[in-house]
């Protein structure tokens, strides 16, 4: 009799085992605990069946306790498994919350896209391949670090060890593809360590894609339309495409063109001091200022990072840097806040028109502007400085500055050596 008292006493670990260890250790009392007690208590009662009542009743009442227990230890595992698919579904919810927003660049989708996966399925290395347009492709890689950056990973041969009883193992790849309309629009591969695999996460991952894939294709979209994705300006392919019908029309007419080029003073430290987002939303203020101001047949263009370019057909030097000492002040005017600290932005202007300075296509008068552009830097920033070839500028009042000159200390003549 003792045996299997024995035995029916130890059924409260046997269910805790089947159910698992406690998911939530704040609770006050374990519940594997009480399970414990109320295990070792009927396993008590049933002893006394067993003594009392004959060993075929005891073993009746033992077999509908067991079963009971199996059905209790069932019905624990479903509901983990609920709760976990509702968690799932709140990752889901809360990845496409960080994945959507029209303010989102390529990059910024792209490492979105490589972090989500990445947390997800755990993987230690990551590849996205972006057909950014039809002759274009791009790919970022994330590695252990966790940094994003642009170009292919470069994984070991296998997964790091792990302590203890493992045996080394290959790389589990996984290759997905983000679909949208039908096209397949970015390629996915993550680098597991399958000894730390969870399918449920990698079935997340899956259900996951089709937003993965249509946040990913609005970006696309908007950068093959012309249209940079944070600023809703044009992109620097349509200006090189702009820079060259405007120098044909001058050179046709014997009209004048000019490039404008605008840099955003010390955007580094607004992105240090408060964040991307704020930066961000500085770019786009600047944008659209910079289109609020300019003539209605200017073509405005996000160049890259903080700076932007205007093309102004039809405006010679003058005209175009006295338009650029007003886009400065516009943009002097711009109020924004940050965690309740409100900041001001100031931009440099640098500028160079065409026949003034004689090229031999509208592309090379950006070299010219970007040189105006950094001697208004040189000079202090929050300026506007036309070039006028051969390292000489001038201001917007018509004031002529030697580019990189110093006046040369005059030395006392030495008579004697």
């Amino acid at each position: 009799m003792i045996a299997p008292a024995a035995l029916v006493a130890g059924l409260g670990w046997v269910v805790r085992w089947a159910e698992g260890p406690s998911e939530d250790a704040r609770r006050p009392l374990d519940p594997g605990l009480l399970l414990d007690v109320a295990g070792w208590t009927l396993g008590g009662v049933l002893a006394v069946v067993f003594l009392g009542a004959g060993f075929a009743v005891g073993l009746a009442v033992l077999a509908v306790v067991a079963a009971l227990a199996l059905e209790l230890a069932r019905n624990e595992r479903l509901v983990a498994r609920r709760n976990r698919q509702l968690a799932a579904l709140s990752e889901m919810s809360a990845a496409g919350r960080r994945l959507s927003g029209p303010s989102l660049e390529l990059e910024s989708v792209a490492e979105s896209i490589i972090r989500e996966s990445r947390r997800i399925v755990g993987a230690q290395w990551v590849r996205l391949e972006v057909e950014a347009d039809d002759s274009e492709r791009v790919s970022w890689r994330c590695g252990p670090d966790g940094e994003v950056s642009e170009g292919a990973p470069e994984p070991p041969a296998s997964p790091p060890v792990i302590p203890g009883l493992h045996r080394r193992a290959a790389w589990q790849v996984l290759d997905k593809e983000l679909v949208a309309n039908e096209r397949t629009i970015a390629t996915l591969e993550l680098w597991t360590d399958p000894r730390r695999t969870d399918w449920e996460q990698h079935e997340l991952l899956d259900a996951l894609l089709p937003q993965l894939a249509t946040s990913l294709a609005a970006v696309v979209a908007d950068r093959r339309a012309g249209r940079d994705a944070l600023t809703h300006v044009a992109t620097r392919g349509v200006l090189g495409d702009q820079l060259e019908r405007a120098y044909e029309r001058a050179n046709r007419d014997g009209t004048a063109m000019a490039v404008v080029m605008c840099d955003v003073d010390h955007f580094k430290s607004i992105n240090d001091r408060f964040g991307h987002e704020i930066g961000d939303r500085a770019l786009r203020e600047v944008a659209e200022t910079l289109e609020r101001h300019s003539r209605g047949h200017d073509v405005v263009c996000r160049y890259g990072g903080e700076e932007f370019a205007v093309l102004m057909d039809g405006a010679d030097g003058r005209a175009a840097v006295a338009a650029a000492e007003r886009l400065r002040r516009a943009i002097e005017e711009i109020e924004l806040e940050a965690n309740g600290e409100p900041f001001g932005l100031a931009a440099s202007f640098g500028v160079a028109s065409f026949p003034a300075i004689y090229v031999d296509s509208g592309a090379e008068l950006i070299p010219l502007a970007d040189a105006a552009l950094y001697e208004a830097k040189r000079r202090g920033r929050n300026r506007s400085v036309l070039a006028l070839g051969q390292g000489r500028f001038e201001n917007h009042r018509g004031r002529e500055i030697q580019g990189n000159a110093r006046a040369e200390e005059i030395a006392a003549p030495r008579l004697f050596v």
